[in-house]
Parts: C-alpha cells; structure tokens; sequence
C-alpha cells in the first residue's frame, strides 16, 4: 500500500513539473504584457498576480527594479499594510535576457 501512495505521489508531481510554467516580470513590462517571456513580460504592478496565480512547479522571474505592492482587500489602507505574499518559485536576480535560471546575477540584478 505505501508503495502505491509513493507512486501515485509521484507521478502527480512528474506531472506538476511537466507542465509548469515561467512567468516573466520586470518593472515596466514589455510587448504584450501576459508574462510568457522576457520580451512580454508582465509589469511590476502584477507581480502578486503572478505569484498567486503560480501553481506548484511553476517559477516567477523577476529582473531588476524595484516592485512596490498594491494593498491587499480587507488588510488596511496604510503603507505599512502592503505586502507582498512570497511563495515557492519566486526568483529574482535576473537582467531580463536570461533562458536559464543558472544565468542570473543576484549580485547586480
């Protein structure tokens, strides 16, 4: 019986990794903005959209800048009170022209 759950455990993450995806940000977005690469990335003000709406095996890249979150509904109107939620898969570090998560530069970028 363990064998089996082990199994089947695996195979659902096989497949998670199989079909995740990378959603591109950086600051001011580029193209046609739906995050599906560098050069249509979505822009600064989605990221939390992004992050949200990543699913396990996905991974969020995120270039350069400086990301300021909007205010979550219900949590208050202050500063204080905005925040991003950070998940699993979230990256930084990259310049915007990076295929592979090895080529970031979380020194410069």
């Amino acid at each position: 019986m363990k064998l089996i759950k082990n199994t089947f455990l695996s195979i659902i993450l096989l497949i998670n990794l199989l079909y995740s995806t990378i959603v591109y940000v950086t600051e001011s977005g580029n193209g046609t903005m739906n995050g599906t690469s560098w050069e249509n990335a979505l822009p600064g003000d989605s990221l939390q959209t992004a992050i949200s709406n990543s699913q396990l095996g996905d991974e969020v890249w995120v270039a350069k800048g400086t990301y300021k979150p909007n205010s979550w509904p219900n949590v208050g109107s202050g500063d204080r009170q905005k925040h991003f939620a950070i998940s699993n898969g979230l990256y930084g570090g990259f310049n915007g022209t990076e295929t592979g998560i090895s080529q970031r530069n979380i020194k410069n970028n």
